[in-house]
């Protein structure tokens, strides 16, 4: 890189060079061999790139990364930070920001689309710009979950805690994540950084530091969009028994750093290095001071079944024909237009089927309990008189058209009950009158024969004796 640059006199331009995040060791030479910089032909200037005023809190996760629930995190959907968590991929942030969202749903959480945020590459460039606005100009408190979109290049005054489901790859991207917590130090006085690593990981880190191998170490990924190479670098700091100090020696911290009399930090004097840690490492995680970590979604009662009445029973094979036939009065609905860019799902989703089909006898008794029903859904209440009657008499037609074919299905499985024992003494007895013939004809194969004896393969090798022609005479 430096050979590209110009140079007068047969000597380089000065080069000056700037970055938070230059651990010492093979990475500080990897960067000094890219700009051509040798021993003693440069100087640097080391100040600490240690945020000392975030709390860094180190927490194995419980749902692990493939999950669709993710309990560990339902603390933030009741936190009045602002707060941004950092997802692998854009599945697991679309996971996430699903699970927080149907979480407050149960809660009748108010402004949702305004509460929780998904920011990707995959959102149009309108929508990312608007949730930007929300973290930089809302002072309410909101939840984003973002990939490593914005891990670099965004300061938000007012966030106050930075969230990383899943282990960095390296202490690098650690850094610059959770340097997007507290930017203004008037407005946020106690930003915190919460790591949430899989038990798998903290294994293999111990693995890797224990056990060092000859060469630069990193685990080997996973077959899954979420897998992690996992650099030495994360590996020391997830078995580090105190996080900043860690952080303090893979980049070589001095103590004390002269105060800097820019006019920014003379405005807002940066925290110092406290007497007394409060990292994870440090306390006791199951102390009280971690206490809003340990917050659980409600436990949802499932409400209890009632027993079918004789005869109303619904076996598994008259499920799968009523959700086949409901899925034909759902297509035939969808294709009678009106419901713009909606998939057919979203005219009967899966759990008002299954609610038609669990009541169904009590729908044709009373049509009424198919009315209170489709009211659920929004579409339905906005659509004319005649557009709900339409619908209801078609899933009412189909309702009892089902009720027929159950009941035949009823009948054939009796029926078939009895047929199923005669069926099989008439096979037991066929295949013993065909062993009792190969008994009597086997077939057998000719391997030798002679004057004395005959060789025959049949279901075992035969030898028959030849009586000599004397005796039989």
């Amino acid at each position: 890189m430096r050979a590209r640059l110009p140079s007068k006199d047969s000597k380089f331009v000065p080069l000056i060079t700037t970055s938070a995040t230059i651990r010492e060791g093979d990475a500080k030479k990897e960067i000094c061999k890219v700009l051509g910089l040798e021993d003693g032909q440069y100087h640097m200037i080391r100040r600490s790139n240690m945020r000392y005023d975030i709390q860094i809190i180190f927490i194995e996760m419980t749902s692990g990364i493939g999950s669709l629930t993710f309990p560990e995190l339902a603390w933030v959907l009741d936190s009045d930070h602002k707060t941004v968590i950092f997802a692998k991929t854009i599945s697991l942030g679309f996971r996430i920001a699903s699970y927080l969202w149907t979480l407050g749903l149960a809660k009748q959480t108010t402004d949702l689309p305004n509460r929780i945020r998904l920011m990707s590459s995959l959102n149009w460039p309108s929508y990312n710009e608007a949730t930007l606005g929300f973290l930089n100009n809302n002072s309410n408190a909101t939840i984003t979950i973002s990939t490593d979109i914005l891990s670099v290049g965004w300061d938000s005054p007012d966030t106050r805690d930075a969230i990383i489901f899943g282990e960095p790859p390296d202490v690098d991207e650690f850094m610059q994540k959770i340097g997007r917590v507290g930017r203004n130090r008037e407005l946020v006085k106690d930003p915190r950084a919460i790591i949430y690593y899989s038990k798998t990981s903290k294994s293999n880190a111990s693995k890797m530091v224990h056990q060092p191998m000859p060469h630069p170490a990193t685990t080997q990924p996973l077959a899954s969009d979420a897998s992690t190479v996992l650099d030495i670098s994360m590996a020391k700091l997830l078995e580090a028994s105190c996080y900043p100090a860690e952080i303090d020696a893979q980049y070589n911290n001095p103590a004390f750093d002269e105060p800097c009399t820019c006019p920014k930090c003379t405005a807002s004097t940066p925290a110092t290095k406290p007497l007394v840690c409060d990292c994870s490492g440090c306390l006791d995680i199951s102390s009280a001071a971690f206490d809003f970590l340990r917050v659980r979604p409600p436990k949802v009662v499932k409400p209890s079944r009632r027993r079918a009445r004789a005869g109303e029973g619904i076996g598994k094979e008259m499920r799968e024909l009523a959700e086949d036939e409901l899925g034909q009065v759902q297509m035939n609905l969808y294709r009678q237009g009106g419901h713009g860019f909606l998939p057919p799902q979203a005219i009967f989703p899966s759990h008002i089927l299954t609610k038609i089909i669990d009541n169904i006898y009590d729908i044709c008794r009373d049509s009424d309990n198919l009315s209170s029903i489709l009211d659920q859904l929004s579409w339905f209440e906005a659509s004319s008189i005649e557009r709900q009657k339409e619908c209801q008499d078609a899933l009412l037609e189909k309702c009892k058209s089902l009720i027929e074919r159950f009941t035949e299905i009823r009948k054939r499985k009796k029926q078939g009950g009895s047929e199923g024992v005669d069926n099989s003494e008439e096979e037991k007895e066929s295949e013993e009158e065909l062993m009792n013939e190969t008994r009597i004809q086997p077939i057998a194969t000719l391997l030798e024969q002679n004057d004395e004896e005959i060789i025959v393969a049949a279901p075992q090798k035969l030898v028959i004796r030849i009586p000599s022609r004397k005796i039989a005479c």
